[in-house]
């Protein structure tokens, strides 16, 4: 009896374990699953900053919502409007405009 539940308990807790992972994967997406964090991240706010003086960068996303490769990095200007700065997957700017231009569903 005793090695029945230990089993049971194995098999409840790795379950856990699964479902937790699966709870903080899709915390950290949003709902079209494209932003991104780490180290191409940190990179590609640098290069976005860079495009903008005296502007900080936030949200990165991947373009593959999209169907591209590269980033778009939300960019928040020094008069408080935002712009999305994209990126190649060098991290080349490619451009910028103002960060709602693309956000036809308000979201």
């Amino acid at each position: 009896m005793k090695r029945t539940t230990k089993l049971g308990l194995s098999v409840v807790a790795g379950l856990l374990a699964l479902g937790a992972g699966g709870v903080g994967l899709a915390y950290g997406m949003n709902s079209e699953g494209s932003n991104i964090s780490g180290p191409a991240a940190d990179q590609a706010r640098a290069a976005a900053a860079q495009a903008v003086p005296g502007g900080r960068a936030s949200q990165v996303e991947t373009g593959a919502d999209e169907g591209t490769t590269g980033y778009g990095v939300t960019v928040t200007k020094p008069d408080g409007s935002n712009v999305e700065v994209r990126l190649d997957p060098g991290y080349h700017v490619l451009g910028i405009q103002p960060a709602d231009q693309n956000d036809t569903d308000g979201g």
